[in-house]
């Protein structure tokens, strides 16, 4: 799966702020600038996701990450969001299968890894146009969903 690189790194770089509750955004030397939001700011931060890829209904955010970057292959905008939702992962990743398939990206992946599903899906014309999506059971029930998207040109 080819997430665009810049996405990735923030991704990791921003697990932690993001733990802290609140709406922060950080802006690198190379023009990349990533809003990360937990909490209730995250519930209220707009989430731009594509539109094949919808919050699961009745999910609940706990965190959010969102920027734009470039570099030398352009302007890409992506981001990650997590969320619970009361569903089992079985039943949540189906729904992101079915989302999938009409969502146009042709190199796709379905693994189990230790129970956690991860599907993935990029394009193979736009390197820096893909998703992945990560489903765990929760510990307090349900499922505890990861969306990270790179949406190409911004």
């Amino acid at each position: 799966m080819r997430i665009h690189r810049h996405l990735a790194v923030w991704a990791v770089g921003v697990i932690a702020l993001a733990a802290c509750g609140e709406r922060q955004t950080v802006r690198g030397a190379d023009g990349e600038t990533v809003q990360i939001a937990s909490g209730s700011a995250a519930k209220a931060q707009n989430v731009d996701l594509p539109a094949f890829l919808p919050i699961y209904p009745g999910g609940r955010i706990e965190s959010t990450v969102g920027g734009v970057s470039s570099g030398a292959t352009g302007s890409q905008k992506g981001g990650m969001v997590v969320f619970h939702v009361g569903e089992a992962p079985d039943k949540v990743a189906d729904f992101y299968r079915s989302r999938l398939d009409g969502s146009g990206l042709g190199e796709r992946s379905d693994a189990n890894l230790n129970g956690v599903l991860m599907l993935t899906a990029a394009s193979a014309e736009d390197a820096d146009r893909g998703v992945q999506v990560s489903v765990a059971p929760a510990d307090e029930g349900g499922s505890r969903v990861t969306l990270v998207y790179s949406q190409g040109g911004a």
